[in-house]
């Protein structure tokens, strides 16, 4: 099991990587008739984005890259004081994932494990079940869950960007912004109330578009039914 806990944390680790970089943003509000960001910079422009991201209760990152050559995918719903429920690809296997406070469930497809060289008759047996592990079990999936740790994590880089083009992002008018160390961008909407829609961006081996949408959204995120539940740490986890 050891060959599955590492391609999970692969597939984590690389949507945190993309998802740290690209920020946040919210569901687009009206076009502005004017440009009421004209007179801030990168950071200040940003730092109110991120102000706006700082009261949300609820956001849903969607999108997808690459890692070191392997595709992946994210689609999930972030909740504050809650979790995540979602669902995590790489190299087009799935995995569906939910997280609760501490606690941490995970179903990988057939064709993840198959993938990870589990014989078939593992398969037989966990195929369907969610996977029961801590969340310190997979470094960097408590920060994937978490709308408080993705707006700290945001901080103190503002002197480290700087304004691109104006742009439209989904039909919303948008201000470009680049920050140092990364190529790529992201953009936020330029009304008097800024916020991040999308983030495209490189950092090393790692590619992707992320976009947040469903803002303020509330998903409800409850453990899977207990029947369909193995205990991870007994398989390795």
């Amino acid at each position: 099991m050891q060959h599955v806990r590492h391609a999970l944390s692969v597939a984590i680790i690389a949507a945190v990587l993309v998802t740290g970089a690209a920020a946040c943003g919210s569901t687009p509000k009206p076009t502005a008739s004017s440009d009421p960001l004209a007179g801030l910079t990168a950071g200040q422009i940003t730092e109110r984005a991120i102000a706006d991201l700082r009261e949300a209760t609820s956001v849903r990152l969607t999108g997808g890259g690459t890692d070191s050559g392997k595709a992946f995918g994210v689609a999930v719903a972030l909740v504050r004081d809650r979790g995540c429920k979602g669902s995590i690809s790489l190299d087009g296997r799935k995995l569906r994932l939910i997280n609760v406070g501490k606690s941490v469930w995970m179903l990988p497809s057939d064709s993840f494990y198959k993938s990870q060289g589990v014989s078939a008759t593992a398969i037989s047996l966990l195929s369907g079940k969610w996977l029961k592990v801590r969340g310190s079990a997979l470094n960097g999936l408590s920060s994937f869950c978490s709308l408080s740790t993705v707006v700290r994590e945001m901080k103190g880089q503002y002197a480290k960007m700087t304004k691109g083009k104006v742009t439209t992002i989904d039909g919303q008018r948008a201000v470009t912004i680049h920050q140092a160390g990364y190529t790529g961008a992201f953009y936020i909407s330029d009304t008097a109330k800024p916020e991040i829609l999308k983030g495209d961006v490189t950092k090393g081996s790692t590619t992707g578009t992320i976009t947040f949408t469903d803002y303020g959204v509330i998903t409800p995120i409850n453990p899977p039914p207990a029947r369909k539940v193995l205990d991870g740490r007994k398989l390795g986890f």
